[in-house]
């Protein structure tokens, strides 16, 4: 709780438009298993401009639990084509899922935990 609401505080501070904090607090949400939250974090994280990268592989990622593979594979190529490295393989990951059903490939899906290019 001290970390969720010292995130909420930065982002309030900032008028909403601090996207490390948004990223942050998205691995809270990450960590208590609360996706709706977690995407709406990314999703300010991507929106204000920082760690855009690993915050659409994780948006990618989030979709692809939920079902949306249109927009998972979305988030996660432009996560590949902004250079980063971890998203690769979830691209083909999900390919492999789409092309052939096979679940043990969502299951290697892998959201990034920092705002390194990985």
């Amino acid at each position: 709780m001290l970390a969720e609401s010292a995130f909420q505080k930065t982002i309030k501070l900032a008028g909403g438009h601090d996207a490390e904090a948004w990223f942050d607090l998205a691995f809270v949400y990450v960590g208590r298993q609360n996706y709706d939250e977690a995407f709406k974090s990314f999703r300010n994280a991507v929106k204000y401009g920082s760690v855009a990268a690993a915050s659409h592989n994780n948006l990618g990622v989030i979709y692809a639990m939920k079902g949306n593979m249109k927009m998972a594979f979305k988030e996660i190529e432009t996560a590949k084509n902004l250079g980063f490295g971890l998203a690769t393989d979830n691209l083909q990951n999900l390919q492999k899922f789409i092309s052939t059903g096979d679940r043990t490939s969502i299951s290697k899906l892998i959201i990034n935990k920092n705002d390194g290019q990985n």
